[in-house]
């Protein structure tokens, strides 16, 4: 529906004498330019919700280590006690350190460049 009436309102525009060339370049530039501003933050979005709506790696009161994608892992696991999943929600994790009690929040979109392990 919103592509019809905006192909009717540059047609009409046309009819009244508008140099619609012009106007549909400064759009489509003003397009491309937005596109390219949200981009990158969108995306971290989008993998966060489908890091919890679709892997689900893990639910709240789980023991997990989180660490980088090519580290090693020991069978002993982290000498913290890993982390423990206190709160989840689309855009953010909310986590305990075993250890200390020391609380964090967590993206779940950098969460989905991580290596989950569950302890």
């Amino acid at each position: 529906n919103g592509v019809f009436y905006i192909v009717c309102a540059f047609v009409v525009l046309g009819v009244l004498g508008v140099d619609v060339s012009s106007l549909f370049l400064g759009l489509s530039g003003l397009l491309v330019s937005f596109a390219f501003m949200i981009g990158s933050a969108s995306s971290k979005y989008l993998e966060g919700i489908l890091l919890i709506l679709v892997r689900r790696p893990y639910d709240v009161g789980d023991r997990v280590c989180i660490m980088e994608q090519n580290a090693p892992v020991n069978n002993d696991g982290p000498p913290s006690g890993g982390w423990i999943i206190e709160k989840v929600d689309l855009v953010t994790t909310t986590v305990r350190l075993a250890s200390t009690r020391e609380y964090t929040t967590f993206a779940n979109g950098s969460l989905a460049d991580s290596r989950i392990v569950n302890l």
